[in-house]
């Protein structure tokens, strides 16, 4: 049954589009934050089935052409990986939290050299404090420098991270502050992970195929990719806060594989209903389209390219809280 509560306005926070959603749809938004465990599960094994098969593929019919679609496809299937870690950062994978950090980290953070828990720790913080200084991702990226550039060539160089590849790392990896890792005992885990890894893999004999088809997909393909991903959420907005505070973009299949999978270019639905899984942001996002005059203040991008050409042509705001674009 729908609330009569009237919408706050498309500049007001983010929190407050949320908690009027929850007043008018309450029994359909708590439907959706129920976590679907058996379609986690198996995008995870879908994943990493892919990425076995692209290894396959490149070792069976050698040569160049294919060993660059297996590089692409398994840096793709990296970034997919990312996704359900973040998931699982939200409690989102398994309904059980144990489990949920079990397999979130064996199966999803640590094969990609970063910590759930740690992750877990600074973008909390995101989420709540969106877009301000006290936003460790707004604080350590200063996406402001993006008006700052005086021409095309400065912001490619800005957007592509190269410069900034320590904070991209950072980023990911969700250092923070204060953290005192030496005691957790997941960080004894990790280690002892990567090493078994490693050494399973050099005395076999076949370190050369941990370099090619995991090193290398992993700095050619997945931290580009998520260094994309990453300015296309909060860079270059019409407002910092609101509707307008995260971007949602719009994407085929194609650009669904490779820049967003698993739902994550529903950005601003994300914000909304960090609890809902990525599976029923669609949802969310029709919903929030549902309510009169909510479009105009949304910040919506037609797949990457639209979404570089905005990033490309941002120039800085005339007036607090509004950004403009070239052409």
């Amino acid at each position: 049954m729908q609330s009569s509560v009237s919408p706050p306005g498309d500049q007001a926070d983010i929190h407050l589009w949320s908690a009027y959603l929850w007043r008018r749809h309450p029994e359909l938004i708590r439907s959706l934050h129920r976590i679907p465990v058996g379609a986690t599960l198996w995008r995870a094994a879908l994943d990493w089935l892919l990425i076995a098969l692209a290894v396959l593929l490149a070792m069976w019919q050698s040569g160049v052409l294919t060993y660059l679609v297996a590089l692409l496809v398994i840096g793709a299937c990296q970034g997919a990986l990312a996704v359900l870690a973040h998931e699982a950062a939200h409690y989102r994978f398994t309904r059980s939290q144990g489990l949920n950090d079990l397999l979130g980290e064996l199966c999803l953070a640590w094969p990609l050299l970063t910590s759930l828990r740690r992750y877990r720790s600074a973008h909390r913080l995101h989420h709540r404090h969106l877009n301000t200084d006290l936003d460790p991702d707004w604080h350590r990226n200063q996406p402001q420098r993006l008006g700052e550039c005086r021409s095309v060539r400065q912001r490619l160089l800005l957007l592509s991270g190269i410069g900034d590849a320590w904070q991209l790392l950072k980023t990911f990896h969700g250092e923070r502050e204060g953290a005192n890792t030496l005691q957790d005992v997941w960080l004894i885990g990790r280690l002892l992970f990567l090493s078994l890894v490693l050494l399973a893999f050099w005395y076999s004999g076949h370190i050369i195929l941990l370099i090619k088809f995991w090193l290398l997909p992993y700095f050619l393909i997945f931290l580009p990719m998520m260094r994309f991903r990453g300015v296309s959420d909060h860079w270059g907005l019409e407002s910092a806060t609101g509707l307008g505070a995260a971007r949602h973009v719009d994407v085929g299949l194609l650009a669904a594989c490779v820049c967003y999978p698993h739902n994550i270019n529903y950005h601003l639905a994300h914000h909304l209903f960090p609890g809902v899984p990525a599976c029923h942001l669609p949802a969310i996002h029709q919903l929030l389209l549902s309510e009169p005059g909510v479009r105009a203040g949304m910040q919506i991008s037609r797949g990457p390219l639209s979404v570089l050409r905005e990033l490309i042509t941002y120039r800085k705001p005339s007036a607090p809280g509004r950004h403009h674009y070239y052409g």
